[in-house]
């Protein structure tokens, strides 16, 4: 699930993978990794499908077939943001059936800390075969989640100001969080510098504190599935089995005129 910059550096290891850069355009054209490929975000949720807000599988499957993404494909993808746009490819691949990615630890900041090759090459990628096999465990549609059960948890990973209705934040409609959602943002994975994911044994502490204990279910979400799917990944690799991301998450929520929310 997680490997380091030096893995990644080694031409030997790289040559073996698809480095995927999730961050903006004009950072990719401005230097990237060597070998890596530029995603769209964009593409990468669709508001139109309002049950699950993942992209249709055919359009996935062609995003990541232009990537050069195949069934067989082992996809190590970073950003510049602790994680958290990396993350979005990473359950998306998982929940259409492709469970060979890897998120690179630190990202972008700790590979440029480390002064590793930097180019502006665009590499040239082979045409490759990507299907789709949906995964339904690692989502969760808003019926699920307003059904859900007594001992599912539901996990705000947005900021303080977000989760108690200071602000609506991420171009929401109205602003406050999903009654009984606990919080733990979900910069509190990383720390700094470099953006590398906080210990095992620290991080457990973080969620076992707030009763995030593997033994529950558990619901991320956030604005619009970024950061949920930074914690999702967290959690998946602290070993915790039942998690699933509400992907159309606070946008959705807030979206919906008769739907209860809290603040404070």
């Amino acid at each position: 699930m997680l490997t380091d910059v030096q893995w990644l550096a080694d031409p030997r290891n790289a040559e073996k993978v698809r480095i995927v850069d999730m961050r903006s355009a004009d950072a990719y054209k401005a230097g990237h990794i060597p070998g890596a490929v530029l995603l769209d975000a964009g593409a990468l949720r669709n508001s139109e499908e309002r049950f699950t807000y993942l992209p249709r599988p055919d359009a996935f499957a062609k995003t990541m077939e232009a990537a050069g993404i195949g069934n067989d494909t082992h996809v190590v993808a970073y950003c510049d943001e602790g994680g958290r746009h990396a993350a979005r490819i990473w359950y998306l691949l998982n929940a259409f059936g492709h469970k060979k990615v890897t998120l690179l630890n630190g990202g972008w900041a700790t590979w440029q800390a480390m002064k590793l090759p930097v180019t502006i090459d665009v590499p040239k990628v082979e045409g490759s075969r990507f299907r789709t096999r949906e995964v339904k465990d690692m989502t969760c549609p808003l019926p699920m989640l307003t059904q859900r059960k007594s001992n599912v948890i539901v996990l705000d990973t947005r900021t303080t100001a977000e989760y108690t209705g200071a602000t609506p934040g991420g171009g929401s409609k109205k602003a406050g969080r999903v009654p009984g959602a606990v919080h733990v943002d979900w910069k509190e994975n990383v720390q700094l510098p470099g953006y590398t994911f906080k210990p095992a044994s620290e991080l457990m502490k973080i969620y076992a504190d707030k009763g995030v204990t593997p033994d529950k279910e558990i619901v991320t979400y956030c604005a619009s599935g970024g950061r949920a799917s930074q914690s999702l990944f967290t959690l998946k690799l602290l070993g915790y089995k039942k998690v699933r991301v509400y992907y159309g998450s606070w946008q959705d929520y807030s979206s919906l005129p008769d739907v209860p929310v809290e603040k404070g």
